[in-house]
């Protein structure tokens, strides 16, 4: 249900007249958020579909290890930083607000990756 409703803003925003330049990167976090979706579809069979009534395969991680760090972190730096761009464009005066959220913005992306690494 929220999958279409991001599939019904994503085609209504395409057809803004004004914002063609920014197309490719709707088109590469639509993308994005497909695989992420079709990733967690994956998870959710493998843990209530193939494996009913087995609680140890709820601990396995399965696909939800690649997808919530390597895709949420890029995928929440795209759409925040476009956000700062809109910011900047509607009013030059409010620069300060957009080096905040860039500063806020750019921490998850570092450290979110970071559990992955497996370090001895």
């Amino acid at each position: 249900m929220i999958y279409q409703i991001y599939w019904w803003e994503f085609k209504r925003y395409l057809h803004l007249p004004s914002i063609h330049r920014e197309s490719r990167l709707a088109y590469f976090v639509f993308v994005l958020e497909t695989i992420q979706t079709a990733l967690n579809g994956a998870d959710v069979y493998y843990w209530f579909v193939a494996g009913f009534g087995d609680m140890n395969r709820l601990a396995n991680n399965h696909f939800s290890a690649i997808d919530g760090p390597t895709l949420d972190a890029p995928i929440s730096l795209i759409v925040q930083g476009f956000y700062c761009y809109r910011i900047w464009t509607l009013n030059k005066r409010w620069w300060w607000l957009c080096v905040v959220i860039a500063i806020v913005r750019a921490f998850p992306f570092v450290v979110q990756p970071i559990p992955m690494l497996k370090i001895g």
